[in-house]
């Protein structure tokens, strides 16, 4: 103990040869500063161009034209369905109407990817700060088209697994 006072004492001597650590006058903060005001108007983003307002809108057809042949497809492969409802893979009639249903999904899965194109189209958007209003608008009648084409599917794939109607001679 008394080795660690004597250590800790020669810490202690010589104050005139360290600066003393206190702050001096010419280092205190005087005065005060005033920020610049923020601007008071917000900036509204630049309207998409023509050529941005060409591509939603070639999107746009490209998914109604899409949709169109899922409701085509969709009516090919409800009657499909029926006829194998209630049937197990050992009739024939199941692995075809599967792969109707199969075939449903593909014409899905197209829908799902012009979806990413207006996701794309979106982000450009953003970064060039520009208008998106009417690429929301596109994306939520694509994205309405991609929410009841997997209804029909869910609709379809409940059909078939279904038990057959014993109401029918």
């Amino acid at each position: 103990m008394a080795l660690a006072f004597t250590s800790l004492s020669g810490c202690i001597g010589g104050e005139d040869r360290y600066p003393d650590l206190n702050l001096r006058d010419f280092e205190r903060v005087q005065g005060t500063f005033t920020s610049a005001s923020a601007p008071t108007e917000a900036v509204a983003p630049a309207s998409l161009g023509a050529k941005e307002m060409a591509e939603v809108e070639n999107a746009l057809l490209a998914a109604g034209d899409q949709h169109a042949r899922f409701l085509s497809e969709a009516n090919k492969v409800r009657p499909l369905v029926a006829s194998a409802s209630g049937t197990g893979i050992e009739d024939n009639r199941w692995p075809i109407a599967q792969i109707a249903i199969g075939s449903l999904e593909s014409h899905n899965g197209r829908t799902a990817s012009l979806l990413a194109d207006f996701d794309s189209l979106y982000a450009d958007a953003s970064l060039s700060f520009k208008e998106r209003t009417q690429i929301d608008l596109a994306r939520e009648q694509v994205s309405d088209y991609h929410a009841v084409e997997r209804q029909l599917i869910t609709e379809l794939i409940t059909l078939l697994a279904s038990a057959p109607d014993s109401s029918t001679p």
